[in-house]
């Protein structure tokens, strides 16, 4: 298994990145809200781990983010631009990411 985040993993990591800014919170702080080991929230947000399917559910639920079962980040940042001060970058990114998404699931439909 490679060690390098996929494209949805990287959005969701700097998705943590700017909601831990937003709220001012350390890695040190996310770790103990997470229940995950001291260090590991750094490791995972500075690209050293690989965030597992746990420890994505466990970082989500501290951070008060809700993927939808298609896993799209595009989700993840309605529900957080609703509470958070996010990026311009982010905003934008979320506007592409559910026209992206629209586009595959209605090519993906069955005619």
């Amino acid at each position: 298994m490679s060690d390098a985040l996929t494209g949805e993993q990287s959005e969701l990591v700097a998705l943590w990145r700017e909601v831990l800014a937003a709220r001012g919170w350390s890695h040190r702080e996310l770790d103990e809200r997470a229940g995950l080991g001291e260090g590991y929230a750094s490791k995972i947000l500075c690209g050293l781990r690989k965030p597992t399917t746990p420890t994505i559910a466990k970082i989500n639920r501290a951070l008060g983010i809700t993927l939808r079962p298609c896993w799209s980040i595009a989700d993840a940042l309605v529900g957080v631009a609703d509470s958070e001060q996010l990026s311009e970058t982010h905003t934008h990114r979320k506007g592409a990411l559910q026209r992206e998404t629209h586009q595959r699931q209605t090519s993906s439909d069955p005619a």
